[in-house]
């Protein structure tokens, strides 16, 4: 009887049996910054008085939207989307992130049909490498990139994807013409 007590403990604690979802990596109590009104991720009142910095575990509430409005500089460890991120589309900007888990709730905004990211004008995200997966906290490996439950949206300004040759290339011509100049 010992033994079959013994190896039902070991099997109850065992990480790999238990259940675990993308959220359980984003609880609400583990936010070191969570935004408290709409607003631009560099602006401090955004957040209530500081803005994430390195290693911050962010949080944007279902009803607010938060904008990356430049090239952030922090490297942010986790960010659960409950409501609306979006970047600015008529500036470069940047968000240096570990984890993003997005909820049926969310949405992220990479421009739009109707204000897509401008010609010029870049946006990025960086997943960026902080070490291997910490196996303790997410042993079903989640982490590391991007979780979108919610609506993910993305446009930039119309490019040529080809153009045609205006003639037939001859060999040992070092210039080609085309049909229309590239956007």
């Amino acid at each position: 009887m010992k033994k079959i007590i013994i190896l039902a403990i070991c099997i109850l604690n065992y990480p790999s049996i238990q259940s675990q979802t993308p959220v359980d990596l984003v609880p609400l109590t583990d936010a070191t910054h969570t935004a408290q009104i709409s607003g631009d991720w560099s602006n401090p009142i955004t957040w209530g008085g500081e803005v994430p910095t390195n290693g911050a575990k962010v949080v944007i509430p279902n009803g607010l939207t938060i904008t990356v409005d430049l090239i952030l500089p922090n490297r942010i460890k986790t960010i659960r989307l409950d409501g609306k991120h979006n970047f600015k589309n008529n500036v470069d900007t940047s968000l240096k992130v570990e984890t993003i888990i997005g909820l049926p709730s969310s949405e992220l905004e990479i421009g739009t049909s109707l204000n897509p990211i401008q010609n010029g004008v870049t946006a990025t995200i960086i997943f960026i490498d902080e070490g291997a997966i910490d196996l303790n906290w997410d042993y079903n490996q989640f982490s590391k990139g991007m979780v979108m439950m919610g609506t993910t949206n993305i446009y930039g300004a119309q490019k040529t994807s080809w153009s045609a040759l205006s003639g037939f290339p001859v060999l040992g011509t070092n210039s080609i013409q085309i049909d229309e100049t590239p956007i």
